[in-house]
């Protein structure tokens, strides 16, 4: 969960990010968590993460863990584009403390030029309600993808998932 510099000063709203964790205390997300240009509220200035978030009831549950963001980074590339580059839409959070357990981090690994793959969307869509709050859900979805990055326009692997609204992203991206 992500305010932002630009929001009415005392606002309680806060827009609603996903990241993976690739160490134990580190977390990518997308460059536009970071700096939101979309709806020009800048830099991110407060990122609350939560490992197995369900809603408001699920916070103070046992299996609900709780950290801040103590820095976020983006790319140089995000921030001159003034969020037009999609190829530099990273970033990442490093937290206040490791987040405890059995954690499945993700590690990168090359991906063919083409090839045949079952690509996952995961996250909290903040399209989607419950008991009146947006996001409050995980959501996921799996598909089998046919690509090409060489006849990608931005030689990134996407897909034809829709997690918010009909818009389709790009999953992973190349440079």
């Amino acid at each position: 969960m992500i305010q932002y510099k630009n929001q009415e000063p005392d606002s309680k709203a806060f827009a609603i990010g996903t990241g993976w964790l690739i160490a134990d205390d580190l977390l990518v997300t997308a460059g536009h968590c970071a700096y939101d240009w979309g709806n020009d509220m800048g830099p991110a200035v407060t990122v609350k993460a939560y490992m197995g978030y369900s809603g408001k009831a699920s916070i103070g549950n046992n299996s609900v863990q709780f950290r801040m963001g103590k820095r976020i980074v983006t790319t140089a590339a995000w921030l001159q584009s003034e969020g037009k580059d999609r190829t530099s839409d990273v970033a990442f959070i490093q937290l206040d403390r490791p987040f405890k357990g059995n954690l499945n981090k993700i590690s990168f690994e090359d991906t063919p030029t083409r090839g045949t793959a079952k690509l996952g969307v995961v996250g909290y869509p903040g399209d989607k309600e419950r008991d009146g709050e947006h996001g409050a859900d995980m959501f996921e979805q799996f598909a089998d993808v046919n690509y090409d990055l060489e006849k990608s326009i931005r030689h990134m692997l996407e897909y034809k998932i829709s997690t918010y609204g009909g818009m389709y992203h790009p999953v992973i991206f190349f440079i």
